[in-house]
């Protein structure tokens, strides 16, 4: 079952955790909005909004409503939104001055170039029956700008096949006005809340009625894969098994280990536990059995996963005191952050880690394929330049093989895809190239086709896989927890990992993580819910993705829609494949074509809000084609029947 489905049944309109409303759903199809919760000076000039990394919100579902609280321009926010029917829902919006007198107001404000409305008209109308006022929706490029100001209880945004309206419990101002975004001149609707200025603890709130019709795309699509062009091999899903939460985290990570097909793992090497003095022996003292607790955790973990013949990658966050070089800008919260390692210590470095490892290869047989350091170009916790960086996997990497190790190391291993240029000194030294194992990189940003393709050119150039060692969509999700139950933050993470292997064809997506820590699964005291443990539609869509065969290897595909995320998988030889479907919209007709034709049949599975991984049945296959109905706002695996 899927934990909390009561309350996702009614998750219509979408809101992100940072309060910026998507849109609201109508039949699995998303209709936008475009909403964000803005600050803006005494001339109307945006300040400051809410947006993905720029606040510390605080996201809560309470029941039906989805509530974020949040602070900006030295105002505090409060948003509490709620379904209401078919494609409506009702918002309130409370901002109140709480560090003193400020001029600033706080709106709420809605992108109208974002949710496709430029170009169309607003009627206005300063009560609930009155007469309409149009206004044509249109940007005014040049210094003069274009701003229109009404007193207003609803307004009607049209644009050809949508429109959304606002009404308003009471009348007041709403405010249109063209705004210099960072690429094109943006049109937005501003409805203030509260007026600056303000005195330290006024508030207001005001309250709308969300109403967005439009239409609904159902027609047929075609898919079609080239069975006869395999790519690169896809072990499957792999996941990060770094320990953090003591109480909780055993029986988390058995249940998933249970559960899933985990084809990769990626352990920590506690380096600060390991060897904190550099005057120590940790190799000696690990052999005498002198053992940190947290090192000892990270063994048995890795022992875990060694045992169920799971490849792993060693990594690095936090390093010892005596391998750093005093920090610029201490942190007391993390002395270790952004730290670069010691040059005059290199060796004592390299011995150090080299003997983590010769230790679980003596001792437990254990050889990590990989190792690196987490998200180096960052310095999350070891901060290295791209010249550093190729240096350190040059000269460790020859280190390891004169002591026998056979683990090669990450390239890259970024936060992101956006530092391209973070590698290109590894690539362009041929003395690097033999100890790269792979090309890795984290999905927390930069998902364009051209940074994707870019990083997958890479591994192709060095002919070394692509891994993708940290999988999610948002850094931060930790900190407001509820949103890993919503519907669109599952969608959205499945989505991503559908895009990134028809554009990358990693070796493995290795999810963050298997553990308590942005856990998969509901309950057994994680994040404080002390219900049963229980499966949530993560986790769901992550089994389904699992369930792609091993062994088999990455193909060509279209999609035939842009509503669509797809790809596929396959072993022709074995008659081995797996289609995955992404749709983002309502449910309509699909054929896919392209399959061998000594495929038979294939079995057809679901996960959306009320469904895990539920097989709807089996569907014939003739001369290569299948025909199949795409559930709305759903996660559809096809699977070949061997």
């Amino acid at each position: 079952m899927l934990a909390a489905s009561s309350t996702a049944l009614s998750a219509q309109v979408e809101v992100a955790a940072w309060g910026n409303i998507a849109g609201i759903r109508v039949e699995g199809a998303l209709l936008p909005v475009e909403s964000a919760l803005c600050v803006l000076d005494s001339s109307g000039e945006q300040v400051e909004r809410t947006a993905k990394s720029r606040q510390d919100p605080r996201f809560i579902r309470d029941g039906g409503a989805r509530v974020v609280e949040t602070r900006l321009g030295g105002l505090t926010a409060r948003q509490v939104a709620r379904n209401t029917g078919p494609g409506s829902a009702h918002l309130q919006v409370t901002f109140e001055a709480d560090s003193g007198a400020t001029m600033h107001t706080g709106a709420l404000c809605f992108n109208l170039t974002a949710a496709g409305y430029v170009g169309g008209v607003a009627q206005v109308s300063d009560s609930s029956d009155g007469a309409d006022e149009r206004i044509v929706l249109a940007t005014r490029d040049g210094s003069e700008g274009f701003s229109v100001s009404r007193t207003a209880q609803r307004v009607r945004l049209e644009a050809p096949g949508q429109a959304l309206e606002i009404a308003a419990r009471a009348a007041g101002d709403a405010i249109i006005r063209s705004v210099r975004g960072e690429e094109r001149e943006e049109l937005w609707l501003y409805i203030p809340v509260l007026r600056g200025p303000a005195k330290r603890g006024q508030s207001a709130t005001v309250e709308l009625d969300l109403r967005v019709t439009g239409e609904i795309d159902r027609s047929a699509v075609e898919l079609a894969l080239d069975a006869s062009r395999p790519g690169r091999r896809f072990d499957g899903i792999g996941g990060n098994f770094r320990l953090q939460h003591p109480r909780t985290d055993s029986e988390v990570i058995g249940y998933n280990l249970t559960n899933l097909r985990v084809a990769w793992g990626r352990v920590e090497l506690p380096w600060r536990q390991w060897h904190p003095e550099l005057e120590m022996d940790p190799l000696r003292a690990a052999q005498s059995g002198q053992l940190d607790p947290r090192v000892e955790g990270a063994i048995r973990m890795a022992r875990t996963l060694h045992e169920r013949d799971i490849p792993l990658i060693l990594s690095i966050w936090f390093p010892p005191d005596w391998a750093i070089l005093p920090p610029e800008t201490p942190n007391p919260r993390r002395p270790t952050r952004h730290s670069r390692l010691n040059p005059e210590r290199m060796k004592a470095i390299q011995k150090s880690i080299a003997d983590y490892l010769v230790y679980l290869k003596s001792t437990y047989g254990i050889e990590p394929a990989f190792f690196s350091f987490n998200e180096p170009e960052r310095g999350v916790d070891v901060l290295q330049t791209p010249q550093e960086h190729a240096e350190w996997i040059r000269d460790f990497g020859s280190y390891l093989r004169s002591r026998g190790i056979s683990t090669k190391l990450l390239l890259g291993d970024n936060a992101d895809t956006y530092r391209t240029d973070y590698i290109l000194p590894a690539m362009q030294d041929p003395e690097v190239h033999p100890y790269v194992g792979a090309v890795s990189f984290h999905s927390w940003g930069g998902w364009s086709e051209e940074l994707l393709t870019h990083w997958a050119n890479a591994a192709r150039q060095l002919d070394v896989p692509l891994i993708i060692a940290e999988a999610s969509t948002d850094a931060w999700a930790w900190t407001y927890p509820d949103i890993f139950h919503e519907p669109h933050y599952a969608m959205e993470e499945i989505e991503l990992y559908v895009r990134l292997l028809s554009i990358t064809q990693p070796l493995s997506i290795l999810q963050w993580q298997l553990t308590t820590d942005f856990s998969i699964l509901a309950g057994g005291g994680i994040f404080g819910d002390r219900s049963p443990l229980l499966p949530t539609q993560r986790f769901w869509n992550l089994k389904q993705l699992s369930a792609t065969p091993a062994g088999v290897f990455h193909l060509p595909i279209t999609c035939g829609d842009d509503e669509l995320r797809c790809a596929a998988l396959g072993d022709p030889q074995r008659g081995a494949f797996a289609v995955h479907v992404v749709n983002r919209g309502a449910e309509r007709p699909a054929t896919l074509s392209g399959l061998p034709h000594d495929v038979r049949e294939m079995r057809v599975f679901v996960t959306d809000e009320t469904r895990g991984m539920e097989e709807l049945g089996r569907v014939p296959v003739s001369g290569g084609t299948v025909r199949f109905s795409l559930p709305a706002s759903a996660f559809i695996t096809l699977l070949s029947t061997e």
